[in-house]
């Protein structure tokens, strides 16, 4: 009876590590990256013993910008699955997101070495030479980031970032369209889709409604933020930009434009101690 009870027992205990576990991606998908590491902590210990359960533990160490503890996770989980070209990706990703970015180069190239025919380690290493300000290079890898697989929405939205940062309309336009058609609920490609219809096609009303969408699918989105702020502050809709602007700074309270904007805002709305403030903030914030 004893040893029935303690099979039984074990075994809701795992069943409570996987509810555990798949309420912590439910929490990452929704961005409360604290509750994702409280969940995970009270995974049964077989269960966190997965390479899985480390990767999500280092991607919401990232999004909390605890960087270092995320690249140990991220580490404890290539080591439990060595042939995972997605974990590589993963560092790769949280040292460019910390702004590492010789490192970040570095990681994908030897990932690369490990896994050829890696279309996200193509991308990643795309994307880091971007910024980096290495065009050239950087279109060369999306490219064959694309050949691998052509159907990838990243690659392309990565090639909309890029044309869009070089002024390359045309090939802006095609990437952002073809982003959107593999997959319409990418909130970066309805981004950046949207921002074409708006600068480049004049369709305000349609490309309105992709920014819109990009925040809803990505509600700490802030570069979406900040255009919904600005169409609604062109509409007129000040209080609901001012909001918006709001949010944005709580999310990145580092950004001095948005201050210097929201100051604006500010004004029209007669708010003027909050003007002030924000300028403050804007002159404390700018480098």
């Amino acid at each position: 009876m004893t040893v029935a009870i303690l099979i039984v027992s074990s075994l809701i205990l795992q069943q409570l590590s996987k509810d555990f576990y798949q309420q912590a991606v439910v929490a990452f998908q929704q961005g409360s990256f604290d509750q994702v590491i409280s969940l995970l902590d009270k995974l049964h210990e077989n269960e966190m013993e997965r390479p899985a359960a480390y990767n999500l533990k280092a991607l919401a160490l990232a999004g909390l910008q605890r960087y270092d503890e995320a690249l140990i996770a991220n580490h404890r989980a290539q080591g439990l699955d060595p042939t995972s070209a997605n974990y590589v990706y993963n560092a790769g990703l949280i040292l460019l997101t910390k702004e590492n970015l010789q490192d970040s180069e570095q990681c994908f190239r030897k990932g690369i070495d490990r896994f050829p025919r890696s279309a996200e380690l193509h991308r990643g290493l795309g994307e880091v030479l971007f910024e980096l300000n290495r065009f050239q290079e950087a279109e060369q890898w999306l490219g064959k980031a694309a050949e691998i697989d052509p159907v990838s929405a990243p690659a392309h939205v990565l090639f909309a970032k890029l044309f869009y940062a070089l002024g390359d309309r045309r090939s802006f336009g095609t990437a952002a369209t073809k982003a959107v058609q593999l997959d319409p609920q990418s909130h970066l490609a309805c981004y950046y889709y949207g921002i074409w219809l708006i600068e480049d096609q004049q369709r305000f009303q349609e490309g309105k409604e992709y920014i819109q969408k990009s925040v809803a699918l990505s509600p700490k989105f802030v570069e979406g933020i900040k255009q919904w702020a600005g169409i609604l502050t062109r509409e007129g809709n000040l209080a609901e930009a001012a909001r918006m602007y709001e949010k944005a700074i709580t999310i990145d309270p580092k950004d001095a434009r948005i201050f210097y904007v929201m100051a604006g805002v500010y004004r029209k709305l007669g708010q003027h101690a909050k003007a002030e403030a924000a300028l403050a903030e804007y002159k404390k914030a700018r480098p």
